[in-house]
């Protein structure tokens, strides 16, 4: 499988992750990719996870699923996803209020507001 992300882990011990501006879709082999280099990061701890959704960044019904398995959180300690309008926060909290990722993600406009949050929770 191509590589199309990077995950740089910040000196604020958040993980960020950099898609390649020509991949649009998530699959589960993604996901999975990206929880290894999570639990290599983090070794085998929790971290914080930041990401760009990007114009659009589609996601397949497989990796829904998987993202919803306590496997695909066992090295994340929350999502915060950054989106380029209020009209896609409003739906994506809404969405992951109804139904619920298998880490705690929130939805923000502006990194800055993303990073306060992730560093405003408890450690594990």
């Amino acid at each position: 499988m191509p590589e199309v992300f990077m995950l740089n882990l910040l000196s604020n011990g958040i993980v960020e992750i950099n898609f390649d501006d020509d991949f649009y879709d998530i699959k589960v082999e993604h996901l999975m990719e990206v929880e290894e280099g999570m639990r290599y990061l983090g070794k085998g701890k929790k971290l914080p996870f930041f990401f760009n959704s990007k114009d659009f960044l589609g996601i397949d019904k497989d990796a829904v699923a998987y993202s919803k398995s306590a496997e695909s959180g066992k090295f994340t300690l929350a999502n915060a996803v950054l989106v380029d309008n209020q009209a896609k926060k409003l739906i994506y909290n809404f969405y992951f209020r109804i139904k619920p990722p298998s880490v705690t993600t929130k939805a923000f406009k502006t990194k800055e507001d993303a990073f306060e949050w992730l560093l405003s929770l408890p450690k594990e």
